[in-house]
C-alpha cells in the first residue's frame, strides 16, 4: 500500500470551503472502495431483463467485472466494436443484429433489454431511432430500454445512474389503483429502521429490490403514491407519478428533527393517516449515552454512507461528537443550510475529496477513528465503521436511533475493510 503525504492532501476546512463545489476535480481517481452501486448493478434489479452493451473492449472490461461479480453473467450480453466497424459505418447494422443475437441465445426469452450504446454511436451519429424501431417490430413482445454508457456526457449533462433509474420504469403503464405505496430510486431497503414503514404499516410497499417477477415490476403501475428518499432516484420518482397522474414526494435521510416533522406531516396528509412518531427523547437519551462510550474519538462521514453527510454532521457536533472530516466532492443544493451552519459552528471541520488524484494512497492508521460509510473507512484505513450506503434503508426517529446502535457496534467490532470492495453493497437480496 502507498503511504500518501498529509502536505499534499487536497482539502479544505469549513470555514474556507466553497458551495456546493469545493474542490476543482480534473483528472479522477478511482478509490478501492465500490460498496455503492454503479449502472450495471441497479439495471439489474429489475427482474426478467437482460442488459447488452455495445461498446470496446476498454469499455468493457469494468461492466463485465461487475456482471462476474454479482453472478448474473447470464444476463450481461457484450457486442464488440472494432476499428473495421467503425470504417464500415454499418454501426445501426452491428447493433441491432447483435441485440437480436443476445436475445436468442437466451435460455428464456427476456421481458426487458436494456441496451447500452456508447459514446462511440454518438460521434458516428448512428440512427438510433431505426434502430429501435426494427428491434420493437421483430420482438414486439419485449420491452426495450434506451439506456447509455456515455463517458463523453457523464458529466455535463445528467448523470448515468439518474438516467438509468428514469428510463427503467419506462415501460411501467397506469392500471387500476391498489392499496400501495412504492419507494423507488435507492437499492437500499426500508424495513424496520424507516419511520416510513410504521406510517405505512397499512399499505402494500413496493420495492424493487423485493420483486422476483417481470409481472410484479409491471403492477408499479397499480401504485398511489411514489417516494423518493435520495436524491439519485428523485427524477426518476417523479417522471414515473407523472405518467401514472399520482403524486411523488421527495422524502429524503435528515437528521434534523423539525426537517423529519415536516416531512412525514406531509406523508400523513397525503394519505390521510392519523398516527405520528414522536421520538425526540428516545434520540436524546441514545445519544447522550452512547456519546460517553465515544468521548473525544474522531468521527469521519462519507457521502456515499448517507447523500447529506452534513445533515448528520451538524446532528453529532451539535451533541457533542468530535466530527473531524467529511468525505465529498461535491454537496446537494438542500444541503445549504448545514454547510453555511458547520461554517459558523464548525469552522475547522475538513473537507476531503475521494476521487482527486491527490488521494492516491492512504495514510497511515487512524486506529481510534470511527467511520460512517465506506469510503470514510477507507481513507481513515480504520476497521471500526458503520458500514453502510445510500442512507442505509435509515429514515426519521427511528433511522436515527438505528444510527445511535450502529455507531455503538462500529466502535465495539472490528469489520474487514476488504469488505468494502465488493460492488454493490446488498446485491445478494436481488437473488
Amino acid at each position: 500500500m502507498l503511504k500518501r503525504l498529509d502536505a499534499a492532501l487536497p482539502k479544505v476546512n469549513f470555514a474556507k470551503a466553497q458551495f456546493p463545489e469545493p474542490f476543482h476535480i480534473g483528472l479522477e481517481y478511482n478509490p478501492p472502495e465500490h460498496e455503492h452501486w454503479n449502472i450495471v448493478n441497479i439495471g439489474m434489479q429489475v427482474p426478467e431483463s437482460i442488459q447488452v452493451y455495445i461498446c470496446a473492449d476498454n469499455c468493457m472490461r469494468g461492466v463485465v467485472m461487475t456482471a462476474y461479480e454479482m453472478a448474473q453473467e447470464e444476463r450481461f450480453c457484450c457486442v464488440t466494436i472494432c476499428e473495421a466497424d467503425v470504417f464500415k459505418g454499418n454501426m445501426e447494422e452491428q447493433m441491432i443484429e447483435g441485440v437480436s443475437e443476445a436475445i436468442d441465445r437466451q435460455s428464456q426469452r427476456p421481458k426487458m433489454v436494456i441496451c447500452f450504446p456508447v459514446c462511440t454511436h454518438r460521434i458516428m451519429a448512428t440512427d438510433m431511432t431505426y434502430v429501435y424501431k426494427t428491434l420493437r417490430a421483430r420482438y414486439p413482445d419485449i420491452d426495450f430500454v434506451e439506456a447509455w454508457m456515455d463517458c463523453l456526457l457523464q458529466k455535463e449533462h445528467i448523470l448515468p445512474d439518474y438516467r438509468l433509474r428514469k428510463l427503467m420504469y419506462g415501460p411501467i403503464q397506469k392500471r387500476p389503483l391498489d392499496h400501495s405505496v412504492a419507494l423507488l430510486g435507492s437499492e437500499v431497503l426500508h424495513q424496520d429502521h424507516s419511520d416510513l414503514t410504521y406510517l405505512l404499516k397499512d399499505y402494500e410497499i413496493k420495492q424493487l429490490q423485493n420483486m422476483r417477477s417481470y409481472e410484479e415490476f409491471l403492477d408499479l403501475g397499480a401504485i398511489s403514491l411514489t417516494i423518493a428518499t435520495i436524491d439519485a432516484g428523485k427524477m426518476a420518482n417523479e417522471d414515473l407519478a407523472k405518467r401514472l397522474e399520482i403524486p411523488s414526494l421527495y422524502m429524503p435521510a435528515t437528521y434534523d428533527y423539525k426537517e423529519i416533522d415536516a416531512l412525514e406531516e406531509q406523508l400523513c396528509k397525503r394519505l390521510a393517516i392519523k398516527e405520528r412518531i414522536d421520538l425526540k427523547d428516545a434520540c436524546e437519551e441514545a445519544y447522550e449515552k452512547l456519546l460517553k462510550e465515544v468521548g473525544d474519538r474522531p468521527i469521519a462521514i462519507d457521502y456515499t454512507a448517507n447523500p447529506r453527510p452534513l445533515s448528520l454532521a451538524r446532528f453529532l457536533i451539535d451533541h457533542g461528537f468530535h466530527v473531524t472530516t467529511i468525505y465529498a466532492e461535491a454537496f446537494l443544493e438542500e444541503e445549504r443550510q448545514d454547510f453555511e451552519y458547520l461554517q459558523e459552528h464548525a469552522p475547522d471541520l475538513i473537507i476531503e475529496p475521494t476521487i482527486h488524484t491527490g488521494m492516491i494512497g492512504i495514510s497511515a492508521p487512524h486506529l481510534d477513528a470511527l467511520a460512517i460509510g465506506p469510503k470514510a473507512a477507507y481513507f481513515q484505513n480504520t476497521s471500526h465503521f458503520v458500514n453502510m450506503i445510500e442512507g442505509g434503508g435509515l429514515f426519521g426517529y427511528h433511522g436515527i436511533l438505528e444510527m445511535a446502535h450502529l455507531m455503538h457496534e462500529a466502535i465495539h467490532e472490528e469489520k474487514d475493510l476488504e469488505a468494502i470492495t465488493q460492488k454493490a453493497m446488498g446485491w445478494e437480496a436481488l437473488k
